[in-house]
């Protein structure tokens, strides 16, 4: 890990993770019975929520992850809990709210408000019953690269799970992609730092977690999930000094070989930086891969 910027202001951010799945499935629908998600042409999907709850994990839980952060970007504990967490107390949080500068006071303490903004609700919240802001980091859908192939297995389990069994089965419930390669793009706009109150450090402790995100929760369904590169460009300024899409449209990595093999990493061209005329409007180019 390391603290690269400092202050209260910061640039513009264009950002794209390359990541591969093994017989894994990175998002699960639940209106497809868990498959992995894709779009009607097989493409498979990752959402943005799924990113955002898996970075609230690692800031919320307070395990290693966030102590060797916390210790490299000195940060105060004080300031980053989780608003959107399981088991939160919404009357004190409204009452928070309610109180004197109260929404200042929320911000400077849920670190996940300032950085994703939020959609807190509450009939008794002043200024129009709610606590809304959009937030600085974005994540857009992530995509894969070709059409997903799935697999699906019957789970055994050697106990049962009902009381006249003494073994269980659970038909489909192992639903994986084969192989997947996805893009996922993700922004950071310092133009809604004032109003979310969103400091540097918030936004350094988002990039230093970021390779971690999917080996911190490994799961049956979710064993093998790799960023292959977590690429952050910062631009000159914090309107931004290249056109997001130049930049992400040359880090998309795309498939060289025919539709149908069994693709595997090899199968795809992969870009390993930007191309110099776009690379000359930036302030600096990072896999943050490299952080680890």
């Amino acid at each position: 890990m390391k603290k690269t910027m400092t202050g209260g202001t910061f640039n513009r951010g264009t950002g794209f993770l390359v990541v591969e799945a093994r017989l894994s499935n990175i998002n699960g629908d639940p209106d497809m019975n868990s498959d992995p998600r894709m779009d009607s042409n097989g493409i498979g999907l990752v959402s943005p929520v799924s990113i955002h709850r898996k970075l609230r994990n690692l800031v919320g839980s307070k395990g290693n992850h966030w102590n060797e952060a916390k210790a490299c970007l000195g940060l105060d504990a004080g300031r980053f809990d989780i608003l959107e967490a399981r088991g939160r107390d919404r009357g004190a949080i409204t009452a928070l709210l309610n109180g004197e500068n109260g929404k200042v006071l929320a911000l400077d303490r849920y670190w996940d408000a300032r950085l994703f903004g939020c959609t807190f609700l509450d009939e008794k919240v002043k200024e129009g019953g709610g606590f809304i802001r959009s937030g600085v980091l974005h994540f857009g859908c992530g995509e894969s690269i070709r059409p997903l192939d799935v697999e699906r297995l019957t789970l055994t389990n050697h106990a049962g799970v009902e009381d006249d069994k003494d073994r269980g089965m659970a038909p489909n419930a192992f639903r994986v992609a084969r192989h997947a390669l996805y893009a996922v793009p993700f922004f950071v706009d310092p133009s809604r730092a004032e109003e979310t109150k969103c400091q540097a450090e918030d936004v350094e402790l988002a990039l230093n977690l970021m390779p971690f995100i999917f080996t911190s929760s490994q799961s049956l369904l979710r064993s093998q999930i790799f960023i292959q590169h977590a690429w952050y460009v910062e631009h000159q300024s914090p309107i931004g000094s290249c056109p997001d899409h130049l930049i992400l449209d040359a880090l998309k990595p795309s498939w060289k070989v025919q539709a149908g093999e069994a693709p595997t990493l090899g199968d795809y061209e992969i870009p390993s930086d930007l191309p110099e005329p776009i690379k000359a409007r930036v302030k600096s180019v990072e896999d943050l891969m490299g952080r680890m």
